[in-house]
């Protein structure tokens, strides 16, 4: 897959559109004319990713400094079809229309410092490895599951420990209980005198509730009849009613209307008379109800007394027995539901081990892998560089996961937690906290018992998922002959390390490279020797973008295409694209690369002069 062209919209490089050639581009052009800013706006365009987190941040901010508010195109093919990327300024990632393997891009910095980064080596060396991806996205995904159990696990641990602490006192309780039990034995020969009483209680309560029905009818019917009384009382007839007839004129009709009136009246007094003294009676009947009710409640209380007397004793343990046998019976369901959440968490267990063994099993793959890429790139770079892969050199993520658990635990956890990752492994220390064996831990790292005790509790309380999935890194240790002996990247000079830096990276024969300005700190006996030669040996269908300040890397790569960069100090554009042959080529390579065609000739007829 090569980048097939670039064009931007925007910022200082605005207007640009160039085509590149699938061999060997080379970018030149004096300082300031956006050679950096043609490389870095190409891994901001595809998403191209640093080998550092340093670096990474750096190349954003060139990026979008030149870019400024406009958008970047790069056209992709595969020698088939055609991907086409787009990314404006502040994207977060790149648009495309379908997935892409995504070019290998350096910058300068990159080039002098990431030998010495351990994690910017391992990036080097996975650059080899196709199958990285893929493992990476299987070790993510088995520590997602071995996380998410974890999580499940350390939920479940804190309930069990939880119902342990409820089930204190259960043997305690079965001797109460068995105590009650005979105390409720020696009793029991009084029992049919109780049942007698009980049955006397039952019959009296039974009589005492028919007696207060009873009278609480006659009381409620008494209230209706007061109440009727009442309201006649409350009504008064007008007896000399019959006076308003005109005795003068009365006559046998009007002494029949008198006469009537005087009859309602009597009857009305009547009524009232009869309401009285029905009052009366009800009040009597309710007087004999209560009385009657009031000595039924006598002989019931005389009755309980009895009763109760005889169960002072067996009722108390009744009583004692009840609570007791309802107390154990509560211990007896949380055991049941301690014995549950165990086998749970046997299982879970059981389920988080195997996906740290997927985990184990993807990462030793990874560094097989890399043990494997480390071996063809010693056969190709001996004797000048050395690569070895040390499989799980790196303890600093797996000491982080156990100092961060360990905070707050009153142990010095940043010494303690390096101890643990040097001296056992991830899986090792979940083991002895699922078991709480803190004797093996004590052994193990040397440790007082206390002291192990108190470790194992706390990373059990602050739960094993980071620890148990903490990536063990490898280290990729590389070396560059020196004289005769090898010396590590770390003690090399700049121009070494990037001897060995480029060494490596040129030694990707198909896959597009992006590299900015290799040739700092390089002498050109170097980039003769081993740049050009590494530039010569790669595949005619692998692609490199490269800018420079350096003629011999477009003059003796045998460059497919030369582009020459120039500024007018406020906008970068592109001055020419042809082939190295082609006569423009020349005169830029010539005047920016060599000082000019008359230094050239001079340097020339210097070396014809004094060379035999």
């Amino acid at each position: 897959m090569i980048i097939q062209r670039l064009q931007i919209e925007g910022g200082f490089l605005n207007g640009l559109d160039l085509t590149f050639s699938s061999g060997l581009n080379v970018l030149i052009g004096a300082r300031g004319t956006g050679k950096t800013s043609v490389i870095e706006l190409l891994r901001y365009a595809v998403g191209a990713k640093n080998h550092t987190e340093d670096a990474q941040a750096k190349s954003k901010d060139h990026a979008l400094a030149v870019l400024d508010d406009g958008i970047v195109s790069v056209t992709l093919s595969d020698g088939f079809d055609e991907i086409y990327l787009s990314r404006a300024a502040g994207e977060p990632s790149p648009s495309a229309d379908r997935t892409y393997i995504t070019p290998i891009v350096l910058s300068q910095t990159e080039i002098e410092t990431i030998g010495l980064s351990e994690s910017g080596r391992l990036a080097l060396l996975d650059a080899f490895i196709p199958e990285i991806a893929g493992l990476r996205n299987r070790e993510a995904a088995a520590r997602n599951a071995c996380l998410a159990v974890s999580k499940e696990i350390s939920s479940i641990e804190k309930e069990v420990s939880a119902l342990r602490d409820s089930l204190q006192g259960r043997e305690r309780l079965h001797e109460e209980l068995l105590q009650l039990r005979l105390k409720q034995a020696e009793i029991g020969a009084e029992s049919a005198k109780v049942e007698l009483l009980q049955l006397q209680v039952e019959k009296l309560t039974n009589e005492e509730t028919a007696a207060a029905s009873s009278e609480q009818a006659v009381i409620n019917f008494s209230a209706r009849v007061e109440d009727q009384l009442n309201h006649l009382q409350s009504y008064t007839m007008d007896n000399s009613a019959s006076a308003l007839l005109d005795i003068d004129h009365q006559t046998t009709l009007l002494s029949d209307l008198g006469a009537a009136y005087a009859g309602i009246y009597e009857s009305f007094d009547n009524v009232r008379s009869e309401f009285s003294k029905l009052a009366a009676r009800s009040e009597m009947h309710a007087d004999i109800l209560r009385n009657r009710r009031q000595e039924i409640q006598r002989q019931l209380r005389k009755v309980r007394a009895e009763l109760e007397q005889m169960q002072e004793g067996s009722g108390a343990i009744a009583k004692q027995l009840s609570t007791t046998q309802l107390a154990l019976g509560k211990i007896i369901a949380i055991e049941k539901l301690a014995n549950d959440r165990n086998q749970r968490l046997t299982e879970r267990r059981s389920h988080r081990n195997l996906y740290i063994q997927e985990l184990g099993k993807v990462r030793q793959e990874i560094t097989d892998l890399r043990i494997s890429a480390a071996d063809k790139l010693n056969s190709k770079l001996s004797p000048y560089v050395s690569i070895e892969v040390e499989p799980q050199a790196q303890h600093q993520e797996y000491s982080r996961a156990v100092a961060s658990a360990l905070r707050g635990s009153g142990l010095k956890y940043n010494d303690l937690a390096a101890i643990v990752a040097s001296t056992m492994s991830p899986f090792e220390i979940l083991e002895m906290v699922d078991n709480d064996d803190f004797e093996r831990a004590s052994l193990a790292l040397g440790v007082q018992r206390d002291r192990a005790m108190r470790m194992l509790a706390a990373l059990r309380e602050h739960g094993m998922g980071e620890i148990s999935t903490s990536r063990v890194e490898d280290n990729a240790s590389m070396r560059l002959l020196d004289g005769v002996s090898y010396k590590d990247v770390s003690e090399l000079s700049a121009g070494q390390r990037c001897t060995v830096v480029l060494s490596v990276v040129l030694q990707h024969r198909n896959r597009t490279l992006v590299i900015d300005q290799p040739e700092d700190h390089l002498d050109n006996s170097f980039i003769t020797n081993t740049v050009i030669r590494s530039l010569q040996a790669r595949s005619g269908n692998s692609q490199l973008i490269i800018s420079t300040h350096n003629a011999n890397i477009p003059v003796l790569g045998n460059a497919d295409l030369v582009v020459e960069l120039t500024s007018d100090g406020r906008n970068g554009f592109v001055e020419t694209a042809k082939p190295l042959e082609h006569e423009e080529s020349v005169a830029a390579i010539s005047n920016i690369m060599e000082g000019g065609r008359g230094a050239f000739l001079t340097r020339a007829r210097f070396y014809s002069d004094h060379i035999d």
